[in-house]
């Protein structure tokens, strides 16, 4: 059985609002970059390219602007962390009991 749905005009119109405002936001937090670290500034990026793509992704699919702004949210979380990692070469690593020690990824 397949079913489709189709997303109306304003639908559309908000999951565009939606990922032009991550867009603006994250183009507005890389102008201070000046004075942070190059950790900071590879994380700040991995996460706004991370949301950014999240929520271009969910947008692409369909999905509603709900969605579109929870995969902008992970797509942000999970871009900030990986880059985060690569630049330090350092990953969290469980240890099974709730608690996690660093070790080089």
């Amino acid at each position: 059985m397949s079913h489709t749905q189709t997303l109306s005009p304003a639908a559309k119109r908000g999951s565009k609002r939606i990922i032009a405002s991550i867009v603006l936001a994250g183009a507005l937090a890389m102008t201070g970059c000046q004075s942070m670290s190059r950790v900071e500034q590879n994380t700040l990026a991995g996460g706004v390219i991370g949301g950014g793509l999240g929520a271009l992704t969910a947008a692409a699919f369909g999905a509603s602007a709900g969605w579109v702004v929870v995969a902008g949210a992970a797509g942000a979380a999970a871009g900030a962390i990986y880059a985060r990692n690569t630049t330090t070469n350092e990953c969290a690593v469980s240890n099974g009991d709730g608690t996690y020690r660093i070790v080089r990824c």
